[in-house]
C-alpha cells in the first residue's frame, strides 16, 4: 500500500492499532493536515450545495472564460497552451479540463529581449511576486489596482524535462484551475464575478512580466 506516503500513524485512531503499526512514526505534517482539512470543507460544499449539472456547466463556463481572457491579453508576454477541445464526458474529465496552462515571456529591458523565455527558477519568483503586495517597496504602483492584490498560482511545471538547460525548447508553464471552492463561489456569486478576479490576476501577471527587468532582482521578502 502507498498509504504511508500520505498518512502517518499520528493521524490514525488508537482503535486501529494494526493500521497504526504499519504507518510511519514520524512527526505529524501540520501543513498537509491543514490543506486536507480545508480541501475537505470545500469538497463538502461542492457536493452538497451545487447540483451536478450546474457543476459541469460552471466548470465549462469558467474554463472558457479564463481561456478567452488569456487570448485577449495584449502583447506577447502570456500565451495560452491550447489543449484539445473537451469531449463531453464525466465530471472528472470536465474538472481536469479546467487546468489552463500558459507560457510566460518576460521583458528583460534590453534590445531583443522584450519577450524572452523564462527559466523554472524565474517562474518560481513570478509565483512569489504574484502572492506579494508589490506596492510595499514600490509605492507608485498603488495607482495600479492589481499590484497590491495577492494572487495565488500553483507552482510552475516543466512539460518537457528532457531538454533541461535549453530555454528555447523548454516548455515551462504556469497554470490555473477551478477548485471546488471556486465552483461553489461561482454558484453563489456568478461565474462573471469570479472571472473579474481572474482578469485582475492576469493584469498583475502582465505587469510583472512586462517589467521583469525591475522585478527580477526583487528580494524575496516583500
Amino acid at each position: 500500500s502507498r498509504l504511508k506516503e500520505y498518512v502517518v500513524a499520528a493521524l490514525m485512531s488508537d482503535d486501529l492499532p494494526t493500521l497504526r503499526s504499519v504507518l510511519p512514526q514520524r512527526p505529524l505534517n501540520y501543513g498537509v493536515l491543514m490543506r486536507w482539512t480545508v480541501a475537505l470543507h470545500g469538497m463538502e460544499a461542492y457536493y452538497a450545495e451545487v447540483p451536478p449539472n450546474s457543476r459541469l456547466q460552471i466548470m465549462r463556463e469558467w474554463t472558457s472564460g479564463v481561456t478567452q481572457i488569456l487570448r485577449e491579453t495584449p502583447g506577447q508576454l502570456i500565451k495560452v497552451l491550447e489543449d484539445e477541445p473537451e469531449v463531453e464526458g464525466d465530471e472528472q474529465s470536465t474538472a481536469l479540463s479546467t487546468i489552463v496552462s500558459f507560457h510566460c515571456f518576460c521583458n528583460r529591458g534590453t534590445s531583443g529581449s522584450m519577450s524572452d523565455n523564462m527559466t523554472m527558477d524565474e517562474l518560481r519568483h513570478v509565483q512569489f511576486l504574484m502572492a506579494s503586495d508589490l506596492t510595499k517597496h514600490r509605492p507608485h504602483l498603488n495607482l495600479l489596482g492589481p499590484a497590491k492584490t495577492r494572487c495565488f498560482l500553483g507552482q510552475p511545471v516543466d512539460l518537457n524535462p528532457q531538454v533541461q538547460g535549453d530555454p528555447v525548447k523548454a516548455h515551462h508553464v504556469l497554470r490555473v484551475a477551478a477548485s471546488a471552492y471556486l465552483v461553489v463561489r461561482c454558484w453563489h456569486e456568478g461565474v462573471e464575478k469570479v472571472l473579474e478576479e481572474d482578469r485582475a490576476l492576469f493584469q498583475k501577471l502582465h505587469l510583472i512580466l512586462g517589467n521583469w527587468f525591475l522585478f527580477s532582482n526583487e528580494a524575496s521578502n516583500l
